[in-house]
């Protein structure tokens, strides 16, 4: 009993091949360790358990509090938690802010436009150039009077 790499993909997560593994002890009698050297699967990741808490109250109250605070970061949410007598660390906020999808908003910034007067004979196109004068980068108007 051989197991191809290509019958699950090579680029298989472990999930997948933890159920591959399960399903060929289901169909052969052979014990996990011999199908997992069949299978060039590491028993100790067909073994493996995550030790992750299960974090869905306070990915939950991060979601709220990243609502009402829509500029905060994972690291202000982490000390509004601990002010509210949450246990965490700041590495779990972290890990499940960023799981969560929670992004810092940028703010939107409003673009100023310039008034040109409405008369016709002094309507104006004005082109904005950027020029570098002394060293330094400098905005340039440049006027150009249609007539």
């Amino acid at each position: 009993m051989r197991c191809s790499a290509t019958w699950w993909g090579e680029s298989g997560d472990a999930e997948q091949r933890r159920q591959v593994v399960t399903v060929l002890r289901a169909a052969y009698p052979a014990s996990e360790r011999r199908i997992c050297l069949a299978c060039a699967f590491p028993r100790a990741t067909q073994r493996y358990r995550s030790r992750l808490p299960a974090c869905e109250e306070l990915r939950a109250r991060l979601h709220t509090l990243a609502a009402l605070k829509r500029r905060w970061g994972y690291r202000r949410l982490h000390w509004l938690l601990q002010r509210q007598g949450w246990a965490v660390n700041h590495k779990l906020a972290q890990w499940v802010y960023r799981e969560a999808g929670l992004l810092v908003r940028k703010r939107v910034s409003v673009a100023r436009t310039r008034r040109v007067p409405p008369d016709a004979a002094e309507r104006a196109v004005v082109d904005r150039l950027r020029a570098r004068c002394a060293g330094r980068w400098a905005d340039v108007l440049g006027v150009d009077r249609g007539r």
